[in-house]
């Protein structure tokens, strides 16, 4: 009966510990080479964060870290760190080494798109490897009465209900039936405001002539645009992944 005994606690006991360990792999302790268990998310994909000079931001499969434009040169002053580690319980991903800007916090990953939360403001990220994504640009360049300024992402805004809206990558199709596994649900602060950018383009011999128009829309004017159809815009997203922000572009281009 002793033996018995003693052979129950045993197994007890080593039931248990890999149920310790089995709960520290799900939180995502770091790792000898200072990554999570749990970091295929981040990657497994180029994330790429489109505006007038695209950057991307690199996590690799050995703990190095980059973040940089398509010019090449580095964004802000990311060019400091080398190397990360991500707490799958905060949801935090800790840069190396650590500084007082070292920390972006992640708060959303869904349909190959990613929220950061950034130390120079809150930037989406989209998988350039979709090829259902890959394809997004935006118009910011021409920007130059700083309407965009600090956006955090260009999407297509498929629909209007209440406090939440659809959205969809900018290069959404409402014809391509792989589009529908792209829509994602957003709910909208309770401040949100919504804005206009038009940029009308007049074509002459000695080249272009822009001209910007900007004006302010109310939630009524929102709704009766999105009756026919989607509509691309630049969102501006808080710390709780809310929108509360719209600026809805429209380009005419006109011919002499």
């Amino acid at each position: 009966m002793k033996n018995h005994y003693n052979r129950f606690i045993t197994v007890l006991c080593v039931i248990l510990i890999f149920s310790l360990v089995g709960c520290q792999s799900k939180k995502g302790i770091s790792s000898e080479n200072g990554t999570s268990n749990n970091i295929e998310f981040l990657t497994d994909h180029e994330w790429v964060h489109y505006t007038i000079c695209n950057e991307t931001i690199s996590f690799h499969d050995d703990g190095s870290f980059s973040f940089y434009c398509a010019c090449g040169s580095p964004v802000g002053n990311y060019d400091l760190f080398d190397s990360y580690k991500y707490d799958e319980e905060t949801s935090e991903i800790t840069l190396l080494p650590e500084d007082d800007d070292n920390i972006i916090k992640i708060l959303r990953y869904e349909k190959s798109r990613l929220l950061l939360k950034c130390n120079d403001g809150i930037k989406e990220f989209f998988d350039n490897t979709d090829p259902f994504v890959s394809n997004s640009y935006t118009d910011d360049a021409y920007d130059t009465e700083n309407y965009t300024l600090g956006f955090s992402s260009y999407i297509a805004i498929v629909n209007k209900n209440g406090n939440s809206l659809t959205s969809a990558p900018s290069c959404y199709d409402a014809d391509a039936p792989e589009y529908k596994d792209y829509l994602l649900e957003e709910k909208l602060a309770d401040n949100i405001t919504y804005g206009e950018w038009d940029m009308q383009v007049t074509q002459t011999e000695e080249g272009e002539e822009i001209e910007h128009n900007y004006k302010e829309l109310s939630d009524e004017q929102v709704n009766k645009m999105l009756e026919g159809g989607p509509s691309s815009g630049y969102v501006w997203y808080n710390n709780n992944a809310e929108i509360e922000k719209i600026v809805f572009f429209g380009k005419t281009v006109i011919e002499h």
